[in-house]
């Protein structure tokens, strides 16, 4: 990761979304949970030498996983829930 020039920068683009807590993610969750704690600690490790580390979170994303975890009865209100939580009052686009 470190080059002889001593600076860098990396970024770890991630679901930041941990605290949805929805069915079914918990292998999920703590997956990412643990990506961004190493970026963390990564960047305080790493800074002395001008290396910078950063965690990308963007919000909920309108993508067929996000579609398939609302399915079913409660699925508009949950994908309203998400909406009244974004400040933009909208779902992330792939393109975003």
């Amino acid at each position: 990761m470190a080059s002889a020039r001593r600076n860098g920068r990396a970024r770890s683009p991630q679901c930041c979304n941990r605290e949805s807590h929805l069915q079914g993610e918990s292998v999920f969750t703590d997956r990412l949970g643990g990506v961004v704690a190493l970026t963390k600690t990564l960047a305080r490790e790493l800074v002395g030498k001008g290396i910078g580390l950063n965690t990308v979170c963007p919000g909920p994303t309108d993508t067929a996983i996000l579609r398939s975890f609302t399915e079913g009865p409660d699925g508009a209100k949950i994908l309203e829930g998400l909406k009244r939580a974004i400040p933009m009052r909208r779902l992330g686009s792939p393109e975003d």
